[in-house]
């Protein structure tokens, strides 16, 4: 095994993958988040089992996400609610919305546009299967309590 792609939960297989996505589209799975834990790729240089669990993952949260929409399994804004409210809500957060008194935490996107993974990376960590994927949407902006964080 690539000690690259040792990460927590482990990869599984297709179907197991299959029953997630169909989890995602009946309502089960109410929250989508990354699990970004990137390492050097010194660090990951060791056997599989000697190394630390992790992937650089924040980058591609929205567009890899934004596969569910391309597919069919969700429209957009039902996305957007799983990726906003339901993290939130998940941890009873009084984020992920947009309404007088909450934080001012927000993504910008251009939905027609797209993004080839690894070609702005700002992780620490290279490792992640997807790098020279082609996936839709650019994230433009995020805005941490009204202010720019991330310029794309």
């Amino acid at each position: 095994f690539s000690s690259l792609y040792h990460v927590q939960p482990p990869l599984r297989t297709r179907a197991d993958r299959d029953g997630l996505r169909e989890a995602v589209k009946s309502g089960v799975v109410q929250a989508i988040s990354s699990h970004h834990q990137p390492h050097e790729r010194d660090a990951k240089l060791a056997p599989f089992g000697a190394t630390e669990p992790g992937m650089s993952s924040v980058e591609l949260l929205l567009p890899l996400a934004m596969t569910l929409v391309e597919d069919g399994l969700l429209d957009l804004p039902t996305l957007l609610a799983r990726l906003g409210a339901g993290p939130a809500d998940a941890l009873r957060l009084p984020a992920g919305r947009l309404a007088v008194g909450c934080a001012a935490d927000l993504v910008l996107f251009d939905p027609a546009a797209s993004t080839v993974a690894g070609e702005k990376w700002l992780s620490k960590g290279d490792n992640c299967p997807f790098l020279g994927h082609c996936l839709p949407s650019a994230v433009r902006y995020t805005l941490v309590d009204g202010r720019i964080s991330y310029e794309g």
